[in-house]
């Protein structure tokens, strides 16, 4: 994608109207941006959705600055477009183990990207106080920064049976094991303001196996519903394993501007589990009414830094099948 393209899709109709939409949320809200094109695309058809996005991260990411707290987020004008290969074999089978029937679906995959885009922390604006002295403005920058794989596997299982006459249960599991890692971790692929040289190993926390950064390895999720005639009642399980690497600024600006992030992940080593309940009826063969209750166990966590995940929450949610 180029500048022109891009120009072209910022102001189309419907590009205008977002930015409108986008620049009255930021300046009453302070709702971010990469939140709100995740909303906005999960509206869109499965199909739709991937251009969307593709599109929505690159105005993002080449044009749009933004604050949070104290932090500047610097776009990038001068980014180069990511390009990969992908390859993944797979089989899907089904069975059926007395009067329960399903499928059973696995995976390998593999992917390489060139130019892979990633913020990137560093001192990247000038600010004059006098015409001799001058100070940097700290913040993350998109950049690319250079080659990347990622490769694993993904198995999922799906079936229902029947227990009795009256009594049916349903089961759905997933689980997914990548290995994402920077191909050339010593690459020095920009130099910010105060000219310090930014490479994967001076910029991440935990260079093992040179494991690319907020990614979760392992992510695993089990969920069972039990039906009874018209009433039913379930719950979810999720698993995240421990997030290996962050940047390593969270952990040198504990001193001057501490954002408790270096506190939580020391005291956070393991994998979060997340449990979800749920219980309801079916009023009619079009309507459904149900409790949900989401952290059961109100656990307090994180899944990126700076943002907390909700705590308990109970919701009440009506259902009308069209």
């Amino acid at each position: 994608m180029n500048i022109a393209q891009d120009f072209r899709l910022l102001f189309s109709l419907h590009g205008l109207i977002s930015l409108i939409i986008l620049f009255s949320l930021e300046l009453v809200l302070g709702v971010d941006n990469i939140i709100f094109i995740s909303l906005v695309i999960a509206r869109l058809p499965e199909g739709k959705r991937l251009p969307a996005r593709i599109i929505g991260l690159s105005l993002t990411e080449r044009y749009i600055n933004s604050q949070f707290s104290d932090l500047s987020i610097f776009a990038n004008s001068n980014l180069q477009p990511e390009t990969s290969w992908n390859s993944e074999i797979g089989i899907k089978q089904g069975f059926k183990i007395g009067s329960f029937m399903g499928f059973i679906d696995a995976a390998a995959f593999w992917q390489q990207y060139q130019n892979t885009i990633e913020l990137i922390y560093g001192q990247w604006g000038k600010q004059y106080v006098t015409p001799t002295i001058f100070s940097y403005t700290p913040g993350f920058e998109y950049l690319n920064t250079g080659p990347t794989q990622v490769k694993g596997i993904d198995a999922s299982i799906e079936g229902e049976g029947k227990i009795t006459k009256d009594l049916k249960i349903d089961v759905l599991g997933g689980y997914t094991y990548t290995v994402p890692q920077a191909l050339n971790p010593s690459l020095i692929f920009a130099t910010d303001t105060s000219k310090t040289k930014l490479s994967y190993n001076s910029t991440s926390s935990n260079t093992a196996n040179n494991i690319l950064k907020y990614r979760f390895q392992n992510i695993a999720k089990i969920d069972i519903e039990v039906k009874y005639r018209a009433c039913f009642a379930g719950g979810d399980w999720v698993y995240y394993s421990h997030m290996q690497n962050i940047d390593e600024a969270f952990y040198s600006l504990s001193s001057t501007a501490d954002y408790g992030i270096a506190e939580y992940r020391n005291t956070h080593t393991g994998g979060i589990n997340v449990f979800n309940a749920r219980i309801g009826k079916d009023l009619s063969k079009k309507l459904k009414a149900s409790l949900v209750v989401n952290n059961v166990l109100n656990l307090s966590y994180s899944l990126r830094p700076l943002k907390i995940e909700p705590p308990r929450t109970f919701a009440v949610r009506v259902t009308w099948k069209v």
